[in-house]
């Protein structure tokens, strides 16, 4: 029997379910999978949990509709926006991997229109505290395994000021959908970035340089953790915790951004024992302020990357694209990620990221690992 649907999923959302199935959770028969997203992703969604139930796994769906998503945090009081749902408490003892599609449907306009509060609860999973710990254990131990997914919207295309076709083509590409095999491709790319974490492993300095940057860092007893399609799509990207008070110097973040609705581009900070000293930007100087400034943590540096993915070379002004461009590195301000060594603790996590495309290296030791854009591996 011939089934149809209205948002029937095209093929190239036929062939990221694949990749997220097979690659990034190698899902097996009999495993519990919860699928969860937006309305405007259903077609995905749809495509996903088909390739899951011919695994053999179990499915489950949640489709989540953004309307009563913004009426819950615009006219919900904070007991009702807080309240922990028991049928998701039960989800977290049962559930071996989760598959989380993002599709912006609020634009950052809409966003604003919640106060900073509502803002900083928004998302929230409706899990108890005692939940939230034993999922984190579950993935720790990997009992349970979780992939977040990028979706073009036409409201994620017009906060970036581009069209939703040129998104779906960057993102598409992030995907690795244009190389002949992805799956192969994106094995490939893990590959890679195993054979970086080993070269860095025991390492002492990182400095970058570039027009406008001149900054280094300690990275000694530090890991390099990869993120290559695994728990996030897009993907591609090495990042570590350098030692948070070995910052010294200047550095140009020559790219721009978006946050709470608000552009920033051309930041430029000095750095003095590994603290922010001095900030200008040519747009948005007082957002990138106020964003160092949430807590003491905010202005001390949690995470350094750089780019992996080869595919991504168009900058959109949106970090999780951005910061996987081959070419590109990043800093992150605020919160830091414990697998890597780092123990900063912030409300926020702020990227800036820096194109070293064209003038730019990292230099590793004295040796350099990425120089005018190319990254390779010193023999």
């Amino acid at each position: 029997m011939e089934v149809s649907w209205r948002e029937k999923p095209v093929e190239w959302e036929n062939q990221l379910a694949k990749i997220v199935v097979y690659y990034s959770l190698a899902i097996q028969a009999g495993e519990v999978v919860l699928l969860r997203g937006p309305l405007a992703a259903q077609s995905l969604l749809l495509a996903l949990m088909q390739v899951v139930i011919e695994t053999g796994a179990h499915a489950l769906l949640e489709i989540e509709h953004p309307g009563a998503q913004y009426i819950l945090y615009k006219y919900g009081s904070h007991e009702q926006i807080t309240w922990s749902s028991p049928l998701q408490d039960t989800l977290v003892e049962h559930v071996n991997a989760e598959i989380r599609v993002y599709a912006p449907m609020l634009s950052q306009r809409t966003l604003m229109t919640l106060s900073e509060s509502q803002r900083l609860l928004l998302g929230r999973n409706r899990t108890s505290n005692d939940a939230l710990l034993l999922r984190e254990r579950r993935f720790q131990t990997r009992e349970c395994r979780c992939c977040h997914v990028l979706y073009p919207t036409s409201v994620f295309a017009n906060d970036l000021g581009i069209t939703l076709t040129e998104l779906t083509q960057i993102l598409q590409q992030g995907f690795l959908l244009p190389s002949k095999d992805p799956i192969a491709a994106w094995q490939e790319q893990a590959e890679e970035a195993k054979t970086w974490q080993e070269w860095l492993k025991n390492r002492e300095q990182v400095q970058i340089r570039a027009d406008g940057t001149d900054l280094c860092c300690s990275i000694v007893n530090r890991s390099f953790v990869a993120q290559v399609g695994q728990s996030l799509l897009p993907g591609g990207q090495l990042f570590t915790t350098p030692h948070t008070s070995s910052w010294q110097g200047v550095i140009t973040f020559n790219t721009h951004g978006l946050s709470g609705g608000q552009h920033f581009s051309n930041v430029r900070m000095r750095f003095e024992q590994g603290e922010v000293v001095e900030i200008d930007a040519a747009e948005g100087l007082d957002i990138v302020r106020a964003m160092v400034c949430v807590d003491p943590g905010a202005r001390l540096v949690g995470e350094f990357g750089f780019g992996l993915n080869p595919h991504m070379t168009t900058l959109i002004g949106s970090v999780p694209f951005d910061e996987l461009i081959r070419g590109t590195m990043h800093l992150a301000f605020g919160k830091s990620y414990p697998g890597s060594g780092g123990m900063n603790t912030s409300r926020i996590h702020f990227d800036l990221i820096a194109d070293l495309r064209t003038d730019g290296e990292i230099v590793v030791d004295g040796i350099p690992i990425l120089h005018n854009g190319k990254l390779s591996l010193p023999s």
